[in-house]
């Protein structure tokens, strides 16, 4: 089991937005902070068993998330959109009067679940025990599924929300090298290629059947409208799609070992 703790500096793609809407981390020279503010949790067992220069394996992992108490929500900033004279487009008074007769729990982000298999084998054409040495050739094969979502995503740059994803698939393979010179000295290299589905960047429910109910008597006239509708990406018509994308990625390492 892997834990990730939430000690990056959250990255609010809101905040101090100039009044065109411009973000303040456009610039490359001025890069924003990363943090989700969530907490991860990896479960995963892997199984291996080697045959003379040939050792195979297999991974099976879940991710799951959850919240902590600074995780971004739309709703974080409607006091600033109910003021604004834009807030007929950023989020309408309905909306705005249910970030506050609902819980953070229906207004805010829905974190996604993770799964996925791994199938790989080491091919080790040259290994002296005595001396530390080994060359190895890594290959596999890997799957994730990851759920749907409301949380980061491509779009939130631009629009300084997160947005309901949909789920999607990504698939590929790896190939590793490895150089143990010593005990000591551990070189790596590796390149992988994957395809990832297409899937909706946006497409919230104007209405949620069975969300709670707000008071009588709050700003606003509809207590079912969803706070994290968006006209301009949620509406029929206006919804973005991200189209099947392929990702190349290659990385080098050194290790050493006291």
């Amino acid at each position: 089991m892997d834990v990730t703790a939430p000690t990056a500096q959250k990255w609010d793609p809101a905040a101090d937005r100039s009044n065109a809407w411009d973000s303040p981390f456009a610039l490359k020279s001025k890069p924003g902070p990363v943090g989700e503010k969530i907490w991860k949790w990896d479960l995963y067992t892997v199984m291996s068993k080697r045959y003379g220069f040939v050792d195979p394996y297999v991974k099976v992992h879940g991710r799951v998330a959850f919240k902590s108490s600074s995780t971004f929500s739309n709703c974080d900033h409607v006091d600033e959109a109910t003021a604004s004279t834009l807030v007929a487009q950023q989020m309408n008074a309905d909306a705005a009067a249910n970030c506050a007769a609902w819980s953070s729990k229906d207004t805010g982000a829905k974190l996604p679940f993770v799964a996925g298999v791994v199938f790989g084998s080491e091919v080790i054409p040259y290994e002296e025990a005595s001396e530390g040495q080994k060359l190895s050739l890594d290959f596999r094969l890997y799957a994730d599924l990851t759920s749907k979502q409301r949380f980061y995503n491509e779009l939130s740059d631009a629009t300084g929300k997160i947005h309901m994803t949909s789920p999607f698939i990504e698939a590929g393979g790896l190939a590793g090298l490895y150089l143990r010179a010593s005990r000591y000295v551990l070189l790596t290299a590796q390149a992988s290629f994957a395809v990832r589905t297409a899937h909706d960047l946006s497409g919230e429910d104007y209405y949620k059947d069975g969300w709670p109910t707000g008071p009588a008597g709050t700003p606003g006239s509809d207590p079912k409208v969803n706070p994290n509708f968006d006209w301009r990406y949620d509406a029929p018509g206006r919804r973005f799609r991200i189209q099947e994308a392929t990702v190349f990625d290659m990385k080098f390492g050194a290790v050493l070992q006291f």
